[in-house]
């Protein structure tokens, strides 16, 4: 499964924190293998709506049950041969170009040893102990004081 987001105007494949009818316990990614995808244009609006209503079930997408075909894929891919062969080309062309780019500007080289010391540096300062989050985040404000006992369903300010 991937947690990324396939193209930039969808609505999001991942679902971290909620179940829903298609993001199913234990698996928090949208698709599945073999899975087919179709999309179809939304304005701004709706497609704002959509990406805030889906993460919580609110915004219903068509699933069909299906079996793929091997014979029909192959088919498929042979009706493509030349349209798919004229793209790798110019797809290739492109990566060799930007390959070149890097190797102008000297982005090929690997980095100096200073950037690895300087990572090594901004570690964890004496005194101090790292946390575990399952999300990323920074924090703003402390609401209690050293020592004190925290417990489930406190005030938190």
């Amino acid at each position: 499964p991937g947690g990324y987001q396939l193209f930039g105007r969808t609505i999001q494949v991942w679902n971290t924190w909620r179940t829903t009818k298609v993001f199913e316990p234990g698996h928090p990614w949208l698709l599945r293998f073999f899975d087919k995808i179709r999309f179809f244009p939304v304005d701004a609006d709706e497609l704002l709506d959509a990406r805030a209503a889906f993460p919580h079930g609110q915004y219903d997408i068509r699933i069909e049950q299906g079996e793929f075909s091997y014979a029909d894929y192959a088919r498929t891919l042979a009706g493509a041969q030349s349209s798919i062969t004229t793209f790798k080309a110019a797809q290739q062309a492109a990566f060799d170009a930007e390959r070149r780019r890097w190797r102008e500007l000297k982005l090929d080289e690997a980095p100096a040893e200073s950037a690895e010391i300087a990572a090594v540096a901004t570690g964890i300062p004496d005194g101090q102990v790292g946390a575990f989050s399952e999300v990323p985040g920074n924090i703003w404000k402390i609401l209690v004081e050293e020592g004190a006992k925290v417990a489930a369903g406190d005030a938190r300010g």
